[in-house]
């Protein structure tokens, strides 16, 4: 099974802790941070890729493996137009750079993509909201383990 709750922890802990500021799951429906922060959203599902999955045995189980894609926007949120821009590129450098590192070394997830950073401002109850935002796709495996009943003995009697 996909580890869907360790890597979205992997990927928002440490871009959190990159950018210094807050990165919180996007309609959650806590209160908005003071001052700069990000969003994120898990977006398209989860794909997984051509072909069939590699399934072998290991003592007693099965074991099923796939490669797996999937994207999570984010949006960058500020209080003006600059720093909003400046904060989406310093996350985007992190996806390309250390972060890309960190996140196969801590939890086997390889940044594909990172797409261009792009104007998302939106109007909310006559209140402009300040967003830059981007698309990061990601890859891992999915790995499935069931148990392989073996059967050791069998008594055959022939039929006359």
């Amino acid at each position: 099974m996909l580890a869907i709750r360790v890597i979205r922890s992997a990927i928002v802990t440490n871009l959190s802790e990159h950018l210094k500021f807050p990165v919180i799951e996007m309609h959650s429906g806590v209160d908005r941070p003071v001052g700069s922060f990000f969003t994120y959203d898990f977006v398209g599902g989860f794909r997984a890729s051509k072909g069939q999955p590699s399934i072998y045995f290991e003592s007693n189980k099965r074991i099923e493996r796939e490669t797996v894609s999937f994207t999570v926007s984010f949006l960058s949120h500020a209080s003006d137009r600059a720093t909003s821009i400046e904060n989406g590129l310093v996350a985007r450098d992190w996806f390309k750079t250390a972060g890309h590192v960190l996140l196969k070394e801590l939890v086997d997830v390889v940044v594909v993509n990172v797409g261009d950073l792009e104007n998302r401002d939106v109007t909310n109850n006559n209140v402009l909201e300040l967003r830059q935002g981007f698309e990061v796709e990601f890859r891992t495996t999915s790995v499935v383990e069931t148990l392989n009943e073996v059967i050791e003995k069998i008594n055959i009697q022939g039929g006359n």
